[in-house]
């Protein structure tokens, strides 16, 4: 409409130039940028940014945006109703308050149920992931330069979150082979499916990971730690 020659978003055929400027003119505004807000809470939180319609892809039951909910909760959402996860919690803490008995026979039928078995299995997946994206947190910490500034980082996240994209290592952080940097020399824009079936098993130059000798060094090194 405006004669921008760009990239357009597939689930909104959005001009992404004319998305562009539209931020800088609500800054000139002193309005809020949302996409600044949500990168920077998304940096603060580490938890990396993830629309709904993606996460319904990958099959996963949250999904996070870094913009605040109503009550201002910086969390994850679900994708099945929207909601805020913290606010899902005092909503059914205030249920149980004011229904002590209901909630005592609702837990009795739930124990008694093959789904609590189920829920069992479920909150020790969520368990893991939760130390998983600790120690994701700790790895991103330790691996940032001191010549790289978190400016550039922020940018870089937000134009991936223009695109609809996600930030991606090109060098693994954590691998038995290889150890890169949270910098934006090692960082490139890629689709969120795309990037979880790259993982941490596939870099530049990548060295043939069945060699024996090699498998023998890493076992070696791993023992000495």
């Amino acid at each position: 409409m405006r004669g921008h020659i760009s990239t357009r978003q597939s689930s909104k055929s959005t001009c992404l130039e004319c998305k562009r400027l539209s931020g800088i003119k609500l800054r000139a505004k002193g309005k809020p940028n949302y996409h600044g807000i949500a990168v920077n809470n998304s940096l603060k939180t580490g938890i990396p940014l993830v629309s709904r319609e993606d996460a319904s892809l990958l099959g996963e039951v949250h999904y996070f945006t870094g913009i605040p909910c109503h009550n201002g909760h910086v969390a994850k959402r679900t994708v099945s109703g929207f909601a805020c996860v913290i606010c899902a919690k005092h909503t059914a803490k205030k249920w149980r308050a004011m229904n002590p008995e209901k909630a005592v026979e609702t837990q009795r039928r739930f124990r008694a149920s093959d789904s609590h078995s189920a829920y069992m299995l479920k909150t020790s997946t969520l368990a893991r992931r939760r130390r998983q994206n600790s120690e994701r947190k700790r790895n991103i910490k330790s691996a940032i330069p001191v010549w790289e500034t978190m400016k550039a980082i922020s940018d870089y996240y937000e134009d991936a979150v223009i695109q609809d994209l996600t930030v991606d290592h090109l060098v693994p952080i954590t691998s038995d082979f290889v150890c890169g940097l949270h910098t934006c020399d090692n960082f490139q824009i890629i689709d969120a499916i795309e990037n979880s079936k790259k993982g941490n098993r596939y870099w530049p130059e990548m060295s043939d990971t069945n060699n024996k000798e090699l498998l023998r060094m890493v076992e070696e090194f791993n023992n000495e730690l």
